[in-house]
């Protein structure tokens, strides 16, 4: 019986941290287009990376995505913000800051899960990840003692 759990408890996880058969799905969204998209991109923004979304002219679309992108931009006390898809990168789930010249700083932020470029988001899959696991083994032990 507690095999039998630990199988459907492992699987319920490894689904849960795949993609999926369509692809993954990101917000698309720039602030210089849409302010909304700087501070809370509502559920219109959440596109599968596949199929992608017109954003002003150009028209985003990555049919093989592994992550989803937010770059916040400060150029001289204008900030944008660009939520989009991305191709894979070394260090997914992952946020680095570069600094350039003429005052201008950007924060790219990388994340591998579903929808994860949101702006309530910290970027931080790998805690929810552990947080279903430990879940998880609670009700392996719950089911095991009865």
């Amino acid at each position: 019986m507690q095999n039998r759990f630990s199988s459907i408890i492992l699987l319920l996880l490894a689904l849960a941290s795949t993609t999926g058969v369509l692809g993954l799905s990101c917000y698309i969204c720039n602030s210089l287009v849409d302010k909304n998209c700087e501070v809370d991109p509502s559920a219109d923004y959440k596109v599968n990376c596949s199929v992608g979304r017109t954003v002003g002219p150009d028209r985003i679309a990555v049919p093989n995505a592994q992550v989803c992108w937010k770059q916040s931009q400060d150029i001289e006390g204008l900030t944008i913000v660009d939520r989009t898809c991305g191709s894979a990168v070394e260090n997914k789930n992952n946020c680095y800051d570069r600094v350039g010249t003429k005052k201008i700083k950007i924060k790219y932020c990388s994340c591998s899960t579903q929808d994860c470029n949101s702006a309530n988001n910290g970027f931080d899959s790998s805690a929810r990840l552990m947080t279903a696991a430990v879940a998880a083994v609670a009700v392996v032990f719950k089911f095991s003692s009865l």
